[in-house]
């Protein structure tokens, strides 16, 4: 049996210290002779230290295992299945949980496991995979393996479909309603494009260097003037 001891640094979770994590004998043995063996020794070893880091969090608010402690401030209160994001996609693994004691019975977060169920990952992998040109069928064919009977979710067409819909939304939405003040602009061109049927009227930039900005869009049936009226308003109201 080997033992492998990492140390994670507050900026990469929110637990610190040691933990121990076992490897079979036969997994390592398995590193010489199949290519993936390293991927899964990897995920295997990382699904012992989440469960080691959400142990040490439960231990901060229950106190040791065992010893009886009347000043405790919550208390352990099992595990149930949950899942966490790992390489562009969620696994299960059992999410250890602790309850208030005292008057707040209710359940407390652990941090570790906060820290390891944030969609931020997924959601960077996501948009990265689909503007590199990988289709949401084909999405699940472009991550790594996991180890065999390990389950993956949120990487089917329709959930892969939905989260990059909401994404690539939500982030048009922040570029079409940032400040236009710092924009050192000098010329501004009206322009209409028709893409995939839909007519779209762009308002370009040119700034003192020779730089192009995208101003903003509006889709109209045409480059007519009220469209136009319209775009030119918003330019205005963010402070063009």
């Amino acid at each position: 049996m080997n033992e492998h001891c990492r140390d994670r640094k507050q900026s990469q979770a929110p637990s610190q210290g040691w933990f121990q994590v076992r490897v079979s004998v036969p997994m390592l043995g398995a590193l010489v002779s199949a290519g993936g063996a390293l991927q899964e020794l990897c995920v295997e070893t990382g699904r012992q230290v989440l469960v080691a880091m959400m142990e040490s969090d439960r231990e901060a608010l229950c106190g040791p295992k065992g010893r009886h402690d009347p000043g405790r401030r919550a208390y352990r209160a099992g595990s149930v299945p949950s899942r966490v994001t790992l390489g562009g996609r969620q696994i299960e693994l059992p999410r250890l949980r602790a309850r208030g004691a005292g008057g707040g019975r209710g359940e407390l977060a652990l941090s570790s496991f906060l820290w390891a169920a944030g969609r931020d990952p997924l959601d960077a992998h996501t948009l990265k995979g689909i503007a590199a040109g990988v289709s949401t069928r084909r999405y699940p064919a472009n991550l790594d393996p996991l180890p065999a009977g390990l389950a993956e979710y949120a990487t089917s067409r329709s959930a892969v479909s939905r989260r990059f819909v909401a994404l690539s939304t939500r982030q048009m939405g922040a570029f079409l309603s940032r400040r236009l003040e710092a924009l050192d602009l000098r010329v501004v061109l009206l322009d209409g494009k028709v893409f995939q049927g839909h007519c779209l009227l762009v308002a370009l930039g040119l700034d003192g260097q020779g730089n192009k900005h995208i101003l903003g869009l509006r889709e109209g049936s045409t480059e007519n003037a009220c469209v136009a009226r319209a775009l030119l308003a918003d330019l205005l109201a963010r402070g063009l």
